[in-house]
């Protein structure tokens, strides 16, 4: 289980139901694998898929994780009025991306503070585009924003005013 993800309680019906999703998927694309489900501290259902054939589950630059957290979120979403985040995870690929990710975005603050000229980081999700604002936004003597619409979406990093 993601260190993450902590027990709290009873799981909800909505967890259960990401979960099942989650181990009908593994199931009807025949890879032996285990859906874990925990409700973290900060309210987000978090499905951590435990297997051997973590890259057929992860796929390139996460991919297919995406995917599979996009269909579990559509088809929870049908029967639920609340707004509650499913994340799916496998073998803490999501957590070893975040870090990837703050520590690209801290070279590109560097680059841009020692150049003086933007810098864009391209190809990342929502998601990921939201941990290197984040990540960013206490960094000195650089700003972050993004422009373009959907797959064209992109992230600048550029000097502070």
């Amino acid at each position: 289980m993601s260190t993450r993800a902590k027990k709290s309680g009873p799981i909800s019906d909505l967890a259960k139901r990401a979960q099942e999703i989650t181990q009908g998927a593994l199931d009807r694309a025949s890879i032996s694998g285990k859906a874990l489900v925990a409700e973290d501290s900060e309210m987000r259902i978090m499905v951590e898929v435990v297997t051997t054939e973590a890259g057929l589950i992860i796929g390139a630059q996460g991919e297919t994780l995406n995917a599979i957290q996009t269909l579990v979120r559509a088809i929870t979403s049908v029967d639920n009025t609340e707004r509650v985040p499913i994340m799916i995870d496998c073998q803490g690929y999501r957590g070893r991306r975040e870090e990837t990710l703050r520590e690209q975005a801290q070279a590109l603050a560097e680059q841009v503070k020692e150049t003086g000229k933007e810098a864009v980081m391209e190809g990342l999700t929502a998601y990921e585009r939201r941990i290197v604002h984040l990540a960013l936004q206490e960094y000195g003597g650089v700003s972050t924003y993004s422009e373009g619409e959907g797959g064209q979406r992109h992230l600048i990093v550029s000097p502070a005013e």
